[in-house]
């Protein structure tokens, strides 16, 4: 074993540059693997922590309405550390500066308030009974200075009691977008008010007193087996409603949702599969070189009795030193660059820049690092497997890895160093399909990653958010916090008239909304045969995506819009009539409706609406669906359901309320500048968005797509470009024997030259064709992919960038086998000759 690591030593240290470009490539491979991984596994990781922000919670399933035994036996089941408890105490708060969302009352454990994020940032867990936690936001509302000590007045209602309390406050928790108004008592509070907090909701339907708890569940390749199973070990369901039934509910956020088509899933396959491909063949392309040139070696050893295991020994240990440099470096440098280039990813996601998550997953570099082990060993196994294979005598006859011992005779035909060149490349057929195709994939890969840095379009990305100049409506209307929801939150009709008199404005058109929010009701068509009822008896009804609405028979909540013509003109319909003429038409009928696209899936085009306004029935034929994405149409609203109308005949049946104001105008930035200037000075409580917000949000994505697409593009290139470069170097130092005898023959210096320039620029016009070939097909294939993934990539197709980068591949080809030249000259041809 020692004189096996001394041989292998020895031969590494002979071949300093081979292996520097050895581990290059694996140090190469390995960066790229590592930067898609780092990336791929921070934006899963970001979309799930703002998903479990959204949601309120870090944990994995909440269990409500459950007795103190209940929790004993499920704290002991699933660990102390792993369990959070929860007293409901109220939800009114009858404070009059507080008129927003109901705030809840409650006493959480230290558990619960973590993974609630309900921790205070500011003081303490409350301790005594006149101590409480509370937000900043509810704070602000009541008019009270978050700082630690001060009193809040409280009125809220408990069991059908209106209490009034001053409390003092322990801790503050700091409110942001996403936070949920809550204060949180003492345990001394509750042991105060045992009674009146008493579990009867079983009983008698009463919340102040419902106990709930939450169960985290970390580091489980199933959590929700796991989960299930310990359910079921201590006696309890959360299928059916029958026995020891639980009412547990899943955190979306560790529920897996894609949804892409079967063409997507294929396109995103392929990409991996071309990406893996590329690792493989420039690894093995340079082991199996490397390996070949070593043959006269590996010869000699088999002439003096070794055998073939202490060959591929030796040939192993060398794979795992270059490893052991090549591996570590990539995963650095990737690592680096993976978080460098996370950010600009991320910021053409949806993720709130709050909860990025930088790092690498160890499962991520697991990943990369069993990929380029098992490539890198499988290479210098299958390399040095073919060179033990043949007799020692044979081999020492062998030159570029010609292994074939019976060949046929062939006639000697005149010849030119253009043939000689062809017959050296196609010497070793099969090393140069590997080569042609690494380097082909290379082109394609890179052409790839630059049609998709290039291919968002500014107008379908602004049609994707906004299809008028302007949208204007109150505050409200624009706040992620408070969204439009009653009249008190109604645009000004004065604005209007002041916009349409503006110098420049072309056309415009209102939207208006049935308020309170979410109080229409509209009827589920064979409401019956999606109808439940739960325990307490409570009637759901289950579509067909899962979710479950709360009934009252087959009455779901909806919302309901009407639309100015120019506004429904600038719908974008997916399903129904598109003709604008005949759709403008229909709806002035008032006969019609059109439907938002989400949630509708049990209905269809044609059917009959039932509308539910103040106890009165008004029926309508489904004209249309729509996509109500845009800034125009996309508000808060109870459930996925909502309707529009005209807005005549919506005013005519509800008292509705002026949402927004969208409009068109001739000169983009006077109108800006002149609406600016008058929301700051005369329109207070309006605001409004444009265009040109999203022209310089539209620059900036293209920038972040460009610096990501660059990169990718240049590691993919410069990946290429060093298998090219090895595979033209290691071809010329191998046949330095060869290539002295040819030149003890008579060739000349500038016929050599000319000879491994010839070979090079072979193997550049068979890679330039061989990417023309195969990208006439994976290049439509990947665009329509980036089209299934990206709403605004614009289906841009060229092949230019692979034609660019090929040049280069050209100028390598004439430059490298220059400089193989000059590095066997070092030696006198006689010295080459005598060589072994």
């Amino acid at each position: 074993m020692k004189i096996e690591r001394k041989l292998s030593n020895k031969k590494m240290t002979e071949g300093k540059t081979r292996n520097v470009i050895l581990v290059i490539a694996i140090a190469l491979t390995t960066v790229m693997f590592t930067v898609l991984m780092t990336i791929f596994s921070s934006i899963s990781d970001s979309q799930q922590k703002e998903e479990m922000r959204l949601n309120g919670s870090t944990s994995f399933a909440t269990i409500k309405y459950i007795s103190d035994d209940d929790y004993e036996i499920l704290q002991r089941a699933f660990g102390n550390g792993n369990v959070g408890y929860r007293l409901f105490i109220s939800s009114q708060i009858n404070n009059e500066s507080l008129s927003g969302p109901p705030i809840e009352m409650s006493y959480m454990d230290e558990n619960y308030m973590l993974t609630h994020f309900c921790t205070p940032s500011v003081g303490t867990v409350p301790m005594k009974e006149n101590e409480i936690i509370c937000d900043s936001k509810t704070l602000e509302e009541m008019g009270v200075k978050a700082e630690i000590g001060n009193t809040v007045s409280l009125e809220f209602i408990m069991r059908n009691q209106l209490y009034i309390i001053d409390f003092k406050i322990a801790g503050i928790i700091q409110s942001d977008a996403y936070s949920r108004q809550s204060i949180i008592v003492s345990k001394a509070f509750v042991d105060k008010y045992a009674t009146e907090l008493e579990n009867t909701y079983l009983v008698d339907g009463e919340y102040s007193g419902v106990r709930m708890m939450d169960i985290k569940i970390d580091n489980k390749i199933f959590p929700l087996r796991y989960f299930t199973d310990k359910l079921n070990e201590c006696g309890y369901t959360m299928e059916n409603q029958t026995g020891n039934f639980l009412d547990a509910s899943i955190n979306p956020a560790y529920e897996t949702q894609v949804s892409v088509d079967i063409s997507t899933m294929i396109g995103i396959a392929l990409i991996v599969f071309l990406l893996m491909f590329t690792g493989y063949l420039v690894i093995y392309n340079i082991f199996e070189i490397s390996i070949t040139q070593d043959i006269h070696f590996w010869a000699l050893l088999r002439m003096i009795g070794t055998d073939k295991k202490t060959i591929i020994r030796i040939v192993r240990h060398q794979a795992s030193m270059l490893m052991i440099l090549g591996i570590p470096l990539g995963i650095v440098i990737g690592g680096v660059l993976g978080n460098i280039l996370f950010p600009y990813i991320a910021r053409t996601t949806t993720i709130n820049e709050g909860y990025y998550q930088y790092g690498i997953k160890v499962y991520a570099i697991l990943f990369t690092v069993i990929f380029v082990a098992m490539t890198v060993y499988y290479s210098a196994k299958k390399s040095v497997r073919t060179a033990v294979s043949i007799s020692p005598v044979a081999a020492l006859r062998c030159t570029d890895g010609e292994v074939t011992i019976h060949k046929k005779k062939r006639k000697v035909k005149k010849g030119s160093l253009e043939k000689l060149a062809a017959a050296n490349v196609g010497r070793n057929k099969k090393r140069m399909i590997l080569v042609i195709v690494s380097l082909s994939i290379s082109l394609i890969l890179f052409n790839c990653t630059f049609i998709l840095a290039n291919g968002i379009d500014r107008e379908k990305y602004l049609q994707s958010k906004m299809k008028s100049d302007f949208v204007i409506g109150n505050s409200n209307y624009f706040n992620v916090n408070k969204h439009f929801r009653t009249n008190d939150d109604a645009l000004d009709e004065a604005v209007i008239n002041e916009i349409n008199r503006q110098e420049g404005f072309l056309q415009g058109g209102a939207m208006y909304a049935c308020t309170p929010m979410g109080e229409s009701l509209f009827e589920y068509p064979d409401w019956e045969q999606h109808s439940e009822t739960d325990k307490d008896g409570n009637q759901y009804i289950r579509i067909s995506t899962g979710a479950r609405y709360k009934s009252n028979n087959g009455m779901l909540s909806c919302q309901l819009y009407g639309a100015d013509d120019y506004v429904l003109s600038n719908f974008e319909i997916t399903e129904g009539t598109t003709d604008i003429e005949e759709l403008l038409r229909k709806m002035g009928s008032g006969e019609y409706i059109i439907m938002s696209a989400a949630g509708s899936s049990e209905f269809a085009v044609g059917d009959t609406v039932t509308i539910v306004l103040d106890g009165q029935k008004y029926q309508y034929t489904l004209l249309a669906k729509m996509n109500r994405g845009r800034t125009e149409y996309c508000q808060f609203t109870t459930n996925g359901f909502c309707y529009y109308l005209s807005s005549d005949k919506l005013r005519k049946i509800s008292n509705a309320t002026l949402m927004n104001y969208s409009f068109d105008a001739a000169d983009i930035d006077q109108m800006g500048k002149y609406i600016d200037s008058q929301c700051c000075n005369e329109w207070l409580s309006m605001s409004y968005i444009s265009a040109k917000t999203y022209y310089t949000s539209f620059d900036s994505l293209k920038s972040e797509f460009w610096i990501v697409g660059t990169f990718m593009s240049v590691v993919i290139g410069v990946i290429g470009i060093v298998n090219f470069v090895n595979v033209i170097l290691t071809s010329i130092i191998s046949r330095k024997k060869e290539i002295a005898t040819m030149q003890s023959i008579g060739m000349q210096g500038k016929q050599l030259r000319k000879m491994l320039c010839t070979e090079g620029i072979i193997f550049s016009l068979s890679a330039l064709s061989g990417s023309l070939a195969l990208g006439v097909v994976l290049i439509p294939l990947v665009s329509n992919v980036f089209a299934g993934m990206v709403e605004y990539y614009a289906g841009y197709i060229t092949m230019t960038p692979m034609i660019a980068i090929w040049i280069v591949y050209f100028i390598v080809s004439i430059i490298v086998p220059v400089y193989g030249k000059q590095i066997i000259s070092k030696d006198s041809v006689i010295a080459r000759i005598r060589q072994e």
